[in-house]
C-alpha cells in the first residue's frame, strides 16, 4: 500500500453551508471540504480590478496571436459601468471576442455586444 498526501481545492458559488440543512449537501463532505474558506467578491463588487483583467487578458492573446491591441477610453468605461454578471469567466470570453472581431488595433465601443451597451443606458 502506497501512501497519497492529496489536497482538494474547490470552489463554487452556491450556498453550500445553506444546502446541508435541507440535505441537498453531504454534512461530513462540507466539514472534510471546509478546512480553509476564502471569500472572493464578485468582480461587480470590485470594479478597481477591471483594469488589470482587461489588460492581462489583452496581453495572453497579443503573446498568442502576435497582434498588440488597445482599448479606447469610451469601451472601457463601458466595461467600468457593466454589472458583470458572468463574473470573470465572462470578461475572459468578451475580451476574447473583442480582440478577434475588432479590426485595427483599437477595440471600441463599435464592436461591444448590445447586452453590455444597454447596461449603460440603463435599458438592461
Amino acid at each position: 500500500m502506497k501512501e497519497v498526501n492529496v489536497r482538494i481545492i474547490t470552489a463554487t458559488n452556491a450556498d453550500i453551508e445553506g444546502l446541508v440543512k435541507p440535505e441537498a449537501f453531504r454534512l461530513d463532505l462540507y466539514y472534510r471540504l471546509n478546512v480553509l474558506s476564502i471569500h472572493i467578491p464578485p468582480l461587480r463588487e470590485r470594479k478597481e480590478d477591471i483594469p488589470s483583467f482587461v489588460f492581462y487578458y489583452l496581453r495572453q492573446f497579443e503573446q498568442k496571436y502576435h497582434i498588440k491591441k488597445k482599448v479606447d477610453n469610451q469601451a472601457f468605461q463601458q466595461f467600468m459601468a457593466y454589472g458583470w454578471p458572468g463574473n470573470i469567466r465572462e470578461l475572459k470570453n468578451l475580451m476574447e471576442r473583442l480582440y478577434h472581431l475588432s479590426e485595427g488595433t483599437t477595440i471600441t465601443t463599435d464592436y461591444l455586444p448590445e447586452n453590455l451597451l444597454r447596461y449603460r443606458t440603463g435599458l438592461e
